[in-house]
């Protein structure tokens, strides 16, 4: 995503750009979690044109990637029925990361392992049991915060949790907690 943003920019001399790329991750739908509806989303900024909240210098880069599980069961809920059987909730994770985090080297070992930390985020909360999704969102983003400090470099997130629901007048919740 990097590279091809400075290309664009080298090319067009722009006084910033902007490139997001969405994809199937390969090695999260065939490894690991082999979640096969599992979406990647890329992000690369830099120039002009920053919004407010993730201001840098202008010669800065900003990168972030992003996340989306397909739908997991996750026991939540408050009634009896959704106590006894788990609900589907879909977690999307945004990373504020360091710009040369995976885009001066194309190699795993130089960026955050998601496969792994999915795998490590299923084993420590997909079998506890909670009532509020607001709850489940804070255990969830505090749990990262700690996999990623022990694992890489702590660094700023945001995750989105969405419930389905079977109610009458409303299709899901969702919950919403990050640090940009």
């Amino acid at each position: 995503t990097q590279q091809i943003g400075e290309a664009i920019q080298s090319v067009t001399h722009a006084k910033g750009v902007q490139v997001d790329m969405r994809g199937t991750h390969l090695c999260v739908a065939m490894r690991g979690v082999k979640q096969s509806q599992s979406f990647m989303h890329t992000h690369y900024q830099n120039g002009e044109a920053i919004p407010p909240s993730t201001q840098q210098a202008a010669s800065e880069p900003t990168c972030f990637l992003h996340c989306t599980s397909q739908w997991m069961p996750l026991f939540i809920g408050c009634t009896e029925r959704e106590q006894k059987q788990p609900t589907p909730i879909q977690l999307s994770l945004s990373l504020h990361m360091p710009v040369d985090y995976g885009t001066r080297k194309d190699d795993l070992s130089t960026t955050v392992d998601y496969d792994a930390l999915m795998m490590g985020l299923k084993h420590a909360c997909l079998n506890q049991r909670f009532q509020l999704i607001e709850f489940a969102g804070q255990t969830i983003y505090q749990w990262i915060h700690q996999y990623l400090a022990h694992h890489y470099q702590d660094m700023p997130i945001k995750i989105t949790l969405q419930k389905c629901l079977s109610h009458e007048w409303l299709q899901d919740s969702q919950f919403v907690i990050g640090d940009f």
